[in-house]
């Protein structure tokens, strides 16, 4: 062959699309034709050289331009579906970068690959060549359990400091970018953590009844945040910025009942305190509630069935200046509300197949 060139049909002899064309690319990067670009257009930063002349067998180099200087680091366990949260927490300017990770601990990172918070930590992972490669892991805290989902991070108090806020399968864990005490992990905020779910004990064997989704912010109308916490079978926290307990209630109706997803928080009646609003899963069918900061229920609504898709979506989809409340269930059904409850004129919609994600707008 003689160089890059789309494949998939076939053409006369001589042409650019002939996979022996002299003309052909050398070079198949972002900015070539064809491109290295992904299918959504976005840059891959790949780029294949060919380092040898026209043969059968080419010599070719790979180029990944895309990892900054100090990048990439280990995580010193399997990251699975969870997300980074970049975030300025000390006030550098830069941003640091956030991650959990099922191995039960949380790393943070400054823009340059260092370690937020310094401990002498370190991860051992295996190159491709199979050596086995030292280097540091940037372990800022860690729990006897494990982090599932990424950390929220806000100045909850207003004061000037940043908090950190995760769960565990258990608890609810609020910490500062700070290690006063030296000891290598970022200081836990006084009043945390605090345990919501006790484990049952069954004989020799510990059973758990439920687990603590991902923690939600809500805004308290004065420039604090609280926090809001679900648990699988339908319990329902809210804190204060201290920690101390607003509400604790549980929404559940049927004994299968499942918040599959966090509750999302939303000012949907422009009081400046955000509603609390809550999908609940069954093998019946789903539910949307909206409880406000009281924990008192404002309205609820009966859904399709609901799953992991079900991320209730708070937009102003007709322009009317007001917020509305989308839902869309594991059936396609999609259903619209106003944010007093109402069902929307022209809602629900079936797309007619089952739904992997939950809805956007823009």
């Amino acid at each position: 062959a003689d160089g890059i060139q789309n494949l998939g049909f076939t053409t006369e002899a001589v042409r650019a699309e002939d996979l022996f064309y002299t003309g052909n690319n050398g070079v198949f990067g972002p900015s070539t034709s064809p491109d290295s670009r992904h299918y959504s257009g976005g840059n891959s930063h790949v780029t294949i050289r060919i380092r040898s002349v026209p043969a059968l067998n080419m010599r070719i180099s790979v180029a990944v331009a895309h990892a900054r200087q100090g990048w990439p680091m280990a995580l010193g366990g399997p990251a699975g579906t969870h997300a980074p949260v970049l975030t300025d927490v000390n006030g550098d300017r830069f941003l640091e970068t956030f991650m959990a990770s099922p191995d039960g601990r949380l790393y943070a990172w400054q823009h340059d690959g260092a370690r937020l918070i310094s401990n002498t930590e370190v991860v051992k992972t295996v190159s491709f060549t199979g050596d086995t490669l030292t280097g540091p892991a940037a372990v800022f805290a860690e729990s006897a359990g494990s982090f599932f989902t990424a950390p929220v991070i806000a100045d909850l108090e207003g004061d000037g400091t940043t908090d950190i806020i995760t769960t565990d399968a258990e608890q609810l864990f609020v910490f500062t970018p700070i290690d006063a005490d030296n000891d290598g992990r970022g200081d836990l905020k006084p009043g945390y953590p605090i345990r919501l779910i006790q484990p049952v004990t069954g004989g020799p064997i510990q059973t758990q009844t439920a687990v603590l989704n991902a923690p939600r912010l809500f805004r308290l109308g004065n420039g604090t945040f609280g926090i809001v916490v679900g648990t699988s079978t339908g319990g329902l926290f809210a804190f204060e910025p201290d920690g101390t307990v607003r509400f604790s209630i549980n929404i559940s109706r049927n004994i299968d009942d499942r918040m599959t997803v966090p509750p999302t928080t939303a000012d949907l009646d422009g009081d400046g305190l955000d509603e609390l609003i809550v999908v609940l899963a069954s093998s019946g069918g789903g539910r949307i509630q909206v409880v406000n900061l009281s924990g008192l229920t404002l309205w609820t609504q009966s859904t399709g069935l609901l799953g992991r898709s079900s991320t209730p979506l708070v937009a102003d989809i007709d322009g009317d200046q007001s917020f509305d409340v989308v839902v869309v269930g594991a059936d396609g059904q999609v259903n619209a509300w106003t944010g007093t409850g109402e069902l929307k004129r022209g809602w629900p919609v079936s797309l007619g197949s089952e739904i992997g994600g939950p809805p956007a707008a823009g």
